[in-house]
């Protein structure tokens, strides 16, 4: 049977100040950050954090329009939804709109982590946003990956376009969270460290489902094209994978 629910997949909170929260429910309460993900579409910035069988999202607007950003507006911080894992949203959505209950528009979305979702509106749960979430399906084995957490990477991604370079924090066939910024402000960064000074630029840990990713290239030297590894270490004098990981810890 199609359109069953697997689990309690996350609850959603909405936040003002990520960096503030994750304080809490990371460093004092010793939940694991899985990933952290942008997702342009819907106007906010998500942060996943492992609290056992289920996870909590920490949920930040990307701008003051967005539907997290209203949210704060009219009830503060707090929670947002409740998703649900499903094996078949489609299969669910037929289910319930032949009982006169549709989804809120669009309908079925892309979501975060690569997941095909769905919201439903609180008034007809009994006053609870409600998300129905279908995970990706594997299509390629994890030995098959041809790079593995701690390798620096150039990755251009679509929709919308971007190109970044990082270093890869984990990666599975579903996705990857990398530690790395945009390539624009690349050599703006890298001249701020060889001047020793403080960077108002600083790379973030973001998650990219494998969907958006058009390819992932290695950060390999040559003698016409010096790596982004060593153009960096020759003007600072510092090791860039350590740098960039370094950097995160810290806070900066």
């Amino acid at each position: 049977m199609k359109g069953v629910i697997q689990r309690l997949d996350h609850i959603g909170i909405a936040v003002r100040d990520s960096r503030e929260r994750l304080g809490f429910w990371a460093d004092l309460l010793g939940l694991e950050l899985e990933r952290a993900e942008a997702v342009p579409s819907e106007g906010v910035r998500t942060w996943f954090l492992d609290a056992g069988r289920t996870h909590i999202e920490l949920l930040e607007s990307l701008d003051e329009q967005g539907p997290i950003a209203k949210f704060l507006k009219k009830k503060g911080e707090g929670i947002h939804h409740l998703c649900l894992e499903v094996d078949d949203v489609d299969a669910i959505l037929l289910r319930l709109t032949a009982r006169g209950i549709d989804p809120l528009s669009p309908g079925v979305r892309d979501g975060a982590g690569g997941c095909r979702v769905a919201f439903f509106h609180p008034k007809v749960t009994g006053g609870v946003l409600l998300e129905l979430s279908q995970k990706p399906r594997e299509t390629t084995p994890r030995q098959e990956l041809p790079f593995s957490p701690g390798h620096l990477v150039v990755l251009y991604l679509s929709n919308p376009r971007e190109r970044l370079v990082g270093v890869i924090r984990s990666l599975d066939a579903t996705g990857l969270s990398l530690e790395g910024m945009d390539l624009e402000a690349w050599d703006d960064w890298v001249s701020q460290h060889a001047r020793a000074e403080e960077s108002p630029i600083s790379p973030s840990l973001q998650y990219f489902p494998m969907s958006r990713v058009d390819k992932m290239l290695a950060d390999q030297d040559s003698p016409n094209l010096p790596s982004f590894t060593r153009r960096f270490e020759e003007r600072t004098g510092r090791r860039l994978s350590e740098t960039l990981t370094g950097l995160l810890e810290s806070g900066s």
